[in-house]
């Protein structure tokens, strides 16, 4: 994966200044899907935070639509995606949306057109539907150019991995001895509240001069998670985790330190990926020792169990070697969303687990 270039799903516009500020700390490039011709209605200081061409480069969907076609009417027609939510979704939304006919090849255009209708360069298209395109299309974009999929939307994210794993994973299987894992990984708190309060100016300053430090410190967290996808013994799990431990807390702690420019009023922000675990493997996680239970806790890293494979001869180690991180970014300092979290981060594993399930059962 070229390093620390992703792109931004599922809509044109960047709508969240909070949540840009906030990816612009982390990636060193930010794509998004704009159709040729359309001009995205980006606030002043967005427009000035792109000023470098770092952050918001176009990426033109109709160089995609076509390879995109064939695979989503099958899949959309066929059995493979198993989700009653991909089925139904005239029962999610009643609500109409306009796509823009350049993101879609005229035989998904075709199939569009006869759902809803089509207006000038536009077409009208049931917002869910259209929202499933969307995600697929960004999946098929990031792995064909080998970029990471960044997201503010939990639904999303849940679609866009469901269809990574082209559909062969389910939250009911979380309770399957015999299946291997989908674990989020999942780090808290570190970025600050007030960050609005660096302009756009200095933001592209700290880009560029403190790279390394937050390279550092999100390679430690990729490294954590490949090396669990790749650990087949459970035995050796615990020793994987204690022998991140100092990297993690010093680049942590250096990448907030770099964070100098502004006085900062607390910490917030989460952070999830799924990664592939066998198995014997994330029992053992579940049953780690007191001691890094607690280094975990305290250093804001969060593990649990999402989804399961429904193929139980799908191996993780090849999985982990072909996935593309997809990562969910939020900024909620409480997951006011959720039900089932009660006492903030400390469920917010449960919370993913909920947002998957609604996305495949619902």
């Amino acid at each position: 994966m070229n390093k620390r270039m992703a792109l931004y799903y599922p809509t044109i516009e960047f709508n969240n200044p909070k949540w840009l500020w906030t990816a612009a700390l982390l990636w060193d490039r930010i794509y998004r899907i704009v159709p040729n011709g359309y001009t995205p209605k980006d606030s002043r200081n967005i427009l000035e935070l792109m000023e470098d061409g770092t952050i918001g480069g176009s990426i033109d969907p109709s160089m995609y639509s076509s390879e995109v076609a064939d695979k989503f009417i099958d899949k959309y027609n066929g059995t493979d995606w198993n989700a009653p939510a991909l089925g139904n979704y005239e029962l999610m939304s009643s609500k109409y949306i306009n796509l823009h006919r350049d993101k879609a090849d005229v035989k998904v255009r075709n199939l569009f057109t006869a759902l809803g209708k089509k207006n000038n360069e536009w077409i009208e298209v049931p917002e869910y539907i259209a929202g499933l395109y969307m995600l697929y299309l960004a999946n098929h974009i990031s792995n064909t150019n080998g970029l990471a999929l960044i997201t503010d939307s939990s639904a999303s994210w849940c679609g866009t991995n469901y269809f990574s794993y082209d559909g062969k994973i389910d939250d009911f299987e979380i309770y399957n001895n015999t299946t291997d894992k989908l674990a989020s990984l999942v780090i808290q708190d570190f970025i600050p509240k007030n960050i609005l309060d660096i302009s756009p100016k200095e933001l592209l300053k700290f880009r560029e001069r403190r790279k390394d430090e937050r390279n550092r410190f999100l390679n430690c967290m990729d490294s954590l998670a490949s090396d669990i996808s790749n650990c087949k013994d459970p035995k050796i799990v615990n020793d994987i985790i204690e022998s991140h431990k100092k990297d993690i807390l010093d680049s942590k702690k250096e990448f907030k330190k770099s964070l100098d420019m502004i006085r900062v009023s607390g910490w917030f922000g989460v952070k999830s990926a799924l990664v592939p675990v066998a198995m014997p493997v994330m029992t053992s996680i579940n049953n780690l020792s007191d001691s890094t239970k607690l280094w975990l806790n305290a250093s804001g890293i969060l593990f649990g169990v999402i989804a399961g494979f429904l193929d139980t001869k799908q191996k993780t180690s090849k999985l982990s070697k072909e996935y593309k991180y997809n990562y969910l970014l939020e900024l909620k300092s409480e997951l006011e969303r959720a039900k089932v979290c009660v006492t903030g981060y400390e469920d917010y594993n449960s919370f993913l687990e909920y947002e998957m399930n609604n996305f495949i059962h619902d």
